[in-house]
This record gives C-alpha cells, structure tokens and sequence, in this order.
C-alpha cells in the first residue's frame, strides 16, 4: 500500500508539474483573463484545455504506473480520486467563470484517462514478467 501512495503522490505531482507549466505556455491568453477575473466560455481555448488535461493525466497515469508495477490498478484509483477531489476544488472556485461543459467534462475524464495512462505500463511489463517466469 505504501508503495501505491508514493506512485500516486508522484503522479500527482508529474500532473500538476504539467498543467501548470504547460498551461502558461500553451494558453498565456486565458492565464491573463483569469487573474483579472474574466470569464472564459469560448470553446476553442477549453478544447485546447480539455486535451491538454487528458494528456496531463495520461502521462500521470503512465509514471504512476511505472513507480508501482505489482498494483499498478490501485495506484492509479487512489492517483484519479485525487485528481478529482482537486480537480472539484479548482472547478469549485471558478464556477461561474467557464462553461458547464467544460467543468463537467473536465472531471468525468480524469479518473478513466489516468487508469488508461497505468494500464499502458502493465501491458508493457507483462511480457517481462512472463519472460521472467518462463526462466526460473
């Protein structure tokens, strides 16, 4: 369990790493709107938003996979539960400054990409785990 609390504390930091630095690169625009309290409803710049959120959590979800290999499940269910508790709060405190859509989007994705972003490192370490196996 300890080694599945370190992997999601790892990749919650990986995420917040790259959201927000890549947030200030990829969109200096809506950063700007934000701290003087503009709202931000055209889609274009939320899509940007929404994808880049999904990257953030699958490349989360990759590295928390990799620091915990043997529940790699596990660790990434208590890294989604985190991310959306947080992600409510943030949400939470810019309400009435996005678009419906987008919040809700923005949350429904956060669990499911990053339990994908894990399932890719299980898929790749199982051929050594069986090669392993076979040799003993």
């Amino acid at each position: 369990m300890i080694r599945s609390s370190v992997a999601a504390i790892v990749g919650y930091l990986v995420w917040t790493v790259l959201w927000v630095g890549g947030y200030g690169v990829l969109l200096p625009g809506v950063v700007e709107r934000f701290e003087r309290g503009e709202s931000i409803l055209e889609p274009e710049p939320l899509g940007i938003s929404l994808g880049f959120a999904a990257s953030c959590s699958l490349v989360a979800g990759v590295v928390c996979g990799f620091v915990d290999r043997t529940n790699t499940r596990r660790a990434a269910a208590i890294l989604g539960v985190l991310l959306l508790a947080t992600g409510v709060a943030v949400q939470a405190s810019v309400w009435d400054r996005m678009a419906l859509w987008y919040q809700l989007t923005f949350l429904a994705h956060l669990v499911p990409v990053t339990l994908i972003g894990a399932r890719l490192t299980s898929r790749r370490a199982a051929p050594d785990v069986t090669r392993s196996r076979g040799s003993s």
